[in-house]
């Protein structure tokens, strides 16, 4: 292939990417572009924050990613509408982290005019809770797992069998 039918190509597949991010948005969000991960992550994680939508859009795409996997390199064509969608997942988690530094920076301005020289984790209380609690393996992490993992869990203590 050479540089100019790539960049052709290129120009298409970025035509098409901008065309499934607007259509998806009309489809399956309101005011909030980002409200169908946040009632994702309230399904999954009973709560709602930008890490929890980042961790359900990582489940949303990892059904791509997994039909992606399963294809052999012969059947390319046939998974073009997958890695499309992969590739606007990650443009929407790009607009979740800078969502996020904006939270941070907007944090730190706030503690810097009302003089409060805490010495706080940019992640935030609630995600540093869950960083701290899941590194000391303490109850914390536990109560984060997504609602799914219960369902196959082995442990059946509610079972009165």
């Amino acid at each position: 292939m050479d540089k100019i039918k790539y960049n052709e190509l290129l120009k298409e597949e970025l035509k098409q990417l901008v065309e499934i991010l607007f259509t998806k948005n009309k489809e399956y969000s309101s005011d909030n572009p980002l409200i169908n991960f946040e009632l994702g992550s309230q399904l999954l994680f009973q709560e709602s924050s930008i890490e929890l939508s980042y961790d359900t859009l990582l489940t949303y795409m990892s059904k791509h990613v997994s039909k992606v996997y399963t294809y052999q390199s012969r059947a390319l064509p046939s998974i073009k509408e997958n890695l499309r969608d992969i590739a606007a997942y990650c443009i929407i988690g790009c607009i979740m982290a800078e969502s996020k530094k904006e939270e941070i920076n907007a944090k730190e301005r706030r503690s810097e005019e009302s003089g409060g020289g805490e010495d706080e984790s940019p992640l935030g209380e609630d995600q540093s809770r869950r960083i701290t609690a899941a590194t000391e393996g303490g109850q914390e992490a536990e109560s984060r797992e997504p609602v799914y993992q219960s369902l196959f869990s082995s442990d059946n203590s509610d079972d009165p069998a």
